[in-house]
Order: C-alpha cells, then sequence, then structure tokens
C-alpha cells in the first residue's frame, strides 16, 4: 500500500512539473501519505533519487516537453471502467502512451532481467490502453514505461 502512495506522490510532482522540491516539501508530503516518522529521511532520498534521474535522463525534454496535445492522468471510460493515463502525447504524429513506474531492480537483477520483468508485468494494461485510445485517436500508437529509478524509457511491444 505504501509503495502505491509514494508511487502517487512522484506522480504528483511529474504532473505539475516540479522536479526540484525542497527538502520541507518532500517531508510534509511524505507525512500526508502516512510515511512513519523514523523512515521519513530513507524515503525522502529515494524521492530525491527518482527525480534527480528523472532530470538528469537524456529522455527528460522528450518526455516532459511542453506540447499542445500532451495530457496528464488522462481518464478515459471504456468498458464502464475508467483508465487513468500517467502522461500522452502526440510526437512526430505517434500517439505516446507513457506509464511511470517507480519499480526498481531486485537485488541480484540485471538491468536487462529488469526490463524484461517490467516489460512482462506491465505490457497487458498497455495494450489495454493502446486498445482503448485506438478507438479515439487515429494516429499510431507506442506505449511506454518510464522507470526513473533506472532511468529507462522500456518500449512495450507486441
Amino acid at each position: 500500500m505504501f509503495k502505491s502512495l509514494l508511487g502517487t506522490l512522484i506522480h504528483q510532482y511529474y504532473e505539475q512539473g516540479l522536479f526540484d522540491p525542497s527538502t520541507d516539501n518532500i517531508k510534509a508530503r511524505l507525512l500526508e501519505i502516512g510515511t512513519p516518522i523514523n523512515e521519513i529521511d530513507q524515503w525522502q532520498v529515494f524521492v530525491l533519487k527518482l527525480l534527480n534521474n528523472t532530470k538528469g535522463d537524456p529522455q527528460f525534454e522528450w518526455l516532459f516537453k511542453d506540447r499542445s496535445s500532451t495530457l496528464v492522468e488522462a481518464e478515459f471510460v471504456t468498458d464502464n471502467r475508467i483508465i487513468a493515463i500517467d502522461r500522452l502525447f502526440i510526437d512526430n504524429d505517434i500517439l505516446w502512451i507513457i506509464d511511470f513506474k517507480t519499480a526498481e531492480p531486485l537485488a541480484d537483477e540485471s538491468l536487462d532481467q529488469f526490463i524484461h520483468r517490467q516489460q512482462s508485468q506491465h505490457a497487458k494494461q498497455l495494450f489495454f490502453y493502446q486498445e482503448t485510445l485506438s478507438k479515439v485517436y487515429n494516429n499510431p500508437i507506442k506505449c511506454a514505461l518510464y522507470c526513473p529509478a533506472v532511468s529507462q524509457l522500456i518500449q512495450i511491444t507486441h
């Protein structure tokens, strides 16, 4: 549950374009989501790491570019279900569906193994998003995960 709330916090920073929050801001927001006081410093370091990795990523400018087509936390209704897409934009006529993930590699996991695990875990969800949006947009659609813990944009393909 806590990791989910932590992921939501990172999403909020992304949505607000806040990549350099103060330590007081991070601490306050961690307390708001119920972080135990004795774990605040540990999770503050984690949040800063993800935000710094994001800012330092070569894909940063492309991912967070201000486009007229950009939607964040975009909600669509399909089959009586609401789906929320973290980031959606059109670049070179391609509709990009970006899903942010705060996952980290396991202790004994290589980067390639981590990437494969993320692709396996999230492909079904992203393909569902792709299918849903293909009914709304006429553009070719590409899907990717963005994992700031390893500064990787992981494309999901059939």
